[in-house]
């Protein structure tokens, strides 16, 4: 199952995808996964239909593109450390050079892995309000499509316990994305930190690899505020023997 959400799409406007499950306008499913030959059969070689169509920038969502305030690897250890949906920044770099490539044409696609789902460290529901927050707060009017995978072949929860098409490096999501919204693969990008990405977009025939890093910069953290400064303890203390000097009547 490849879990996905998306909207219709509005002339001239870039749709918001929204992962919330009753937004009036989006719909929930599970993506059914091609038949690689039927798939490729489709595309003739030199006819009008694989010429219109659209190239897309990939992207998994990884820490190198969204970071927490704390630190943590959200959303994989939600449970564990407490990060929720609120507690993410974008990476520097990560909104313009998406922005740039949507000017070009580009469709923009995340495709993630959650395992953590299979492992029970969260819920698909989990998943749905961090994406959600994600492509509604931090990067609204951006993504077309949002998916993920929640299976992982050694998980702890049987119903996730199982090595999907869906789950990188097999490039399921990849064919899915294409024929909701009629890709060229091969002339599109996917933009990765990991070996999974890599081959990935190498079994989606994917044309150009890039690294994360490479393509959006190197993160530029915010400073973070200072604390405001503790009294000293030897301040405290003197206070303490002051008053109780007053208080003692005198002799």
């Amino acid at each position: 199952m490849i879990s996905f959400i998306s909207v219709p799409r509005v002339p001239d406007v870039q749709v918001v995808v929204s992962l919330t499950v009753d937004g009036p306008s989006s719909t929930v499913g599970a993506g059914v996964l091609l038949d690689v030959p039927q798939a490729a059969s489709r595309v003739a070689a030199g006819s009008e239909a694989a010429k219109s169509r659209r190239r897309v920038v990939l992207m998994g969502l990884s820490p190198r593109r969204n970071a927490t305030d704390k630190g943590e690897r959200a959303p994989r250890e939600r449970r564990a450390s407490g990060c929720g949906e609120w507690d993410q920044r974008i990476r520097s770099g990560v909104e313009e050079k998406l922005a740039e490539y949507k000017d070009k044409g580009y469709a923009i696609v995340a495709v993630t892995n959650q395992g953590g789902v299979a492992y029970g460290l969260l819920t698909e529901d989990d998943v749905i309000q961090i994406n959600d927050y994600l492509s509604t707060k931090l990067l609204p009017d951006t993504f077309d499509l949002v998916m993920y995978c929640p299976y992982h072949p050694r998980g702890r929860v049987e119903k996730y316990k199982r090595d999907a098409e869906c789950r990188k490096p097999k490039p399921g999501m990849a064919f899915e994305a294409r024929e909701k919204l009629d890709l060229d693969l091969g002339k599109s990008i996917m933009v990765g930190d990991m070996s999974t990405d890599t081959e990935f977009a190498e079994n989606a025939g994917i044309g150009t690899y890039c690294d994360a890093e490479e393509f959006f910069g190197r993160d530029r953290p915010p400073e973070k505020k200072p604390r405001a400064a503790k009294k000293a303890p030897a301040a405290k203390s003197a206070a303490r023997t002051a008053t109780k000097r007053r208080a003692t009547p005198p002799s």
